[in-house]
C-alpha cells in the first residue's frame, strides 16, 4: 500500500513536471518564432518590392527595423533563460533527486520530445487561427514601424509621382497563405532549434557546476 502510494505521488509529479515544462516551451516557442517570423516577413517583404522596383524601405530603415526585431528576440531568450534559471531551482530541485531527475540522455530525450510536441500544437493553432495570428503580428509590425521617425506612411512608384504603395498593407495583401505557411515554419524550425541548443546548453552548465560544488 505503501509503494503505491509512493508510486501516485511520483506520477503526480512526473506528470505537474512535464506540464510545466511543455507550458515553459510552448510559449518560449511562441516568441521565438513569432519575432523571427517578422524579421522574415520583413526581408520577404523587401525582397517582393525590389523587384518591382519599388523600394519601400531604403537600407537603413530595413536595418534599424531588423536590429529592433533582434533586439526582442534577444530580450525574449534573455527572459527564457531567466525564468528557466528560476523554474529549475524552484520546481525542479524540491522534486527531483538528482539535478533534472535523470541522466542527460534522457533530459535530452524529454527535451526533444517536449519541443516536438511544442511544434506540433503552434503549427495546428497557426492553421486554425491564422488570420486572429497574422492580424497579431501586423500590430506588431505596425508598432515597429511607428517607432522610427524617419519611416514614411508610403511610398510612390516613381519616386515622387505614381502609385503610392502603403508600408502598413495588411500582410495579407502582400503574401499568400502558402507563403505565410512557409515563412512560419522557417521560423518556427529555427526556433526549435535555438531553444533545443541553448536548453542543452543550461542544462549541461548546471550539471557541471552541481558536480564542482559538491566536491
Amino acid at each position: 500500500m505503501h509503494s503505491l502510494q509512493k508510486s501516485l505521488i511520483a506520477f503526480k509529479i512526473n506528470k505537474s513536471r512535464f506540464l510545466l515544462n511543455y507550458i515553459y516551451i510552448l510559449i518560449s516557442m511562441f516568441l521565438l518564432t513569432s519575432w523571427g517570423l517578422l524579421y522574415l516577413l520583413l526581408s520577404q517583404l523587401v525582397e517582393q518590392t525590389n523587384v518591382s522596383d519599388v523600394q519601400l524601405f531604403t537600407s537603413k530603415e530595413v536595418g534599424e527595423i531588423q536590429n529592433y526585431y533582434l533586439d526582442h528576440l534577444g530580450i525574449c531568450c534573455l527572459l527564457i533563460g531567466i525564468v528557466g534559471f528560476v523554474l529549475y531551482f524552484i520546481f525542479q530541485r524540491q522534486h527531483a533527486p538528482k539535478p533534472f531527475g535523470e541522466s542527460t540522455a534522457a533530459f535530452i530525450i524529454h527535451l526533444f520530445c517536449t519541443i516536438g510536441l511544442s511544434i506540433l500544437t503552434l503549427l495546428v493553432l497557426f492553421v486554425f487561427f491564422e488570420p486572429l495570428y497574422e492580424r497579431l503580428l501586423q500590430n506588431v509590425y505596425q508598432y515597429s514601424l511607428d517607432q522610427f521617425e524617419n519611416v514614411p506612411n508610403f511610398v510612390l512608384s516613381n519616386g515622387n509621382s505614381g502609385f503610392a504603395y502603403s508600408l502598413r498593407w495588411p500582410f495579407s495583401l502582400n503574401f499568400s497563405s502558402a507563403t505565410m505557411l512557409s515563412l512560419f515554419l522557417n521560423a518556427l524550425a529555427r526556433a526549435g532549434s535555438f531553444l533545443f541548443a541553448i536548453l542543452l546548453v543550461f542544462n549541461l552548465i548546471i550539471l557541471f557546476l552541481l558536480k564542482q560544488f559538491k566536491r
